[in-house]
């Protein structure tokens, strides 16, 4: 089958109570229990019409229009439309793409006056030569908001060398993009800030570079270093007179990174993953550090699956040191008030199929009772145990 058609409706419904903060009796003329709670309501439907994308022999395409509704208790409400084009086709080695894309997100109720559109359209060309791989194209992004008008190039390239059948292969890649800061977008990666806030979108560069290989499909290996340049990067300023929790706020950062991993298999139904990272800021001086960024980030996961029935698996998630902000000052700029230790968060699990359409499974997190804050004064679960039922229709 040539074309696919795809939707997907669906519907959250998410309710916070704002457990790090003691929120004053007289607050607004709401009670404490009523300033403390939020609840968050979220309708969104899609449809995907058009090619898979597999078989660039032919002509492809593919449309897709997507929309949404989100609602708080406190008469803020946005609404978000995305409509969306793609066509490619290989010419022998050679491989042309062109993408168009249009998001819109207005406000509604007490975020009446807000709005932001997002237009971005995306040439690419890609040539797959006897040990050369080569995509390059850019997103040119017309980011349009209630304040002004921002213009941004993107560039998207990638390439890669293989000079020794896939054991050694360096490679280079440049991209970066633009990430909306809408109070949907907001609440869904902090559900504490400050009711109907948004904050001016972020604008990302990332260059890196490096060597990756693999034996087979038993052991593989990706090393690399690069920077990430940060154009009002997204940050969250506890409040304590506010029983929002959060303001959101934005800097300018430099990320530079050192990583690597090392993925491999056993025979008999083992897989392991092993990736580490360590993050360097050039411009962390002083009362002014990067939000939120950590210094490190290790990673191990194992996996263990037998006669395609039980799977079995293993984790640990180390992350660095931390810096929060907990004020503006004067002049508006986020000033240092927390800084968050290294924490590691262990978890088991276990899933097991009785057939096609009926499983079981059960997961532990933060096993070692780790004191886990992600976000600033806001303590994440001890140690938990979740288990139950899987239907597959």
């Amino acid at each position: 089958e040539r074309f696919t058609l795809r939707g997907e409706v669906t519907y959250d419904w998410n309710y916070y109570t704002r457990y790090g903060l003691a929120v004053p009796a007289d607050y607004s003329g709401m009670a404490p229990d009523e300033a403390a709670t939020q609840r968050y309501s979220a309708p969104r439907a899609s449809v995907w019409f058009g090619d898979r994308f597999t078989d660039l022999g032919y002509l492809n395409f593919r449309v897709g229009v997507a929309g949404g509704y989100f609602s708080d208790d406190d008469s803020n409400s946005e609404t978000d439309f995305s409509l969306r084009a793609d066509v490619g086709q290989m010419f022998g080695r050679h491989r042309l793409a062109l993408g168009a894309r249009f998001d819109g997100w207005r406000g509604g109720g007490s975020l009446k006056g807000y709005r932001n559109h997002v237009l971005m359209l995306s040439p690419c060309y890609g040539a797959d030569l006897r040990k050369v791989r080569i995509s390059a194209g850019f997103d040119v992004v017309m980011d349009d908001n209630t304040e002004d008008t921002d213009l941004w190039v993107f560039p998207q390239v990638k390439v890669n060398w293989d000079p020794a059948r896939g054991y050694f292969v360096p490679f280079v890649e440049v991209g970066g993009g633009l990430v909306q800061n809408g109070y949907r977008n907001l609440a869904c990666r902090n559900p504490y800030v400050l009711p109907g806030a948004s904050v001016h979108n972020t604008a990302r560069y990332d260059l890196h570079g490096g060597i990756s290989g693999s034996v087979s499909s038993e052991f593989a290996y990706r090393a690399y270093a690069g920077a990430s340049f940060y154009r009002s990067h997204l940050l969250f300023v506890y409040d304590y007179s506010n029983p929002g929790g959060f303001l959101p706020g934005s800097q300018d950062v430099a990320q530079l990174t050192v990583g690597g991993e090392v993925s491999g298999r056993i025979p008999g139904g083992f897989e392991a993953l092993l990736n580490a990272r360590l993050h360097f800021y050039p411009d962390n001086t002083g009362s002014q550090k990067a939000a939120d960024m950590p210094n490190m980030e290790i990673g191990l996961s194992v996996r263990y699956t037998w006669h395609d029935r039980l799977v079995l698996t293993a984790g640990l998630d180390v992350t660095g040191t931390r810096y929060a902000y907990a004020g503006l000052n004067g002049t508006g700029e986020p000033y240092l008030d927390t800084e968050l230790a290294p924490v590691a968060d262990l978890r088991l699990g276990a899933d097991y199929r009785f057939g096609k359409r009926l499983g079981v499974f059960i997961e532990g997190r933060n096993l070692l009772g780790a004191d886990l804050y992600p976000y600033n004064h806001y303590r994440g679960l001890g140690v938990s145990v979740l288990g139950g039922i899987k239907l597959t229709f």
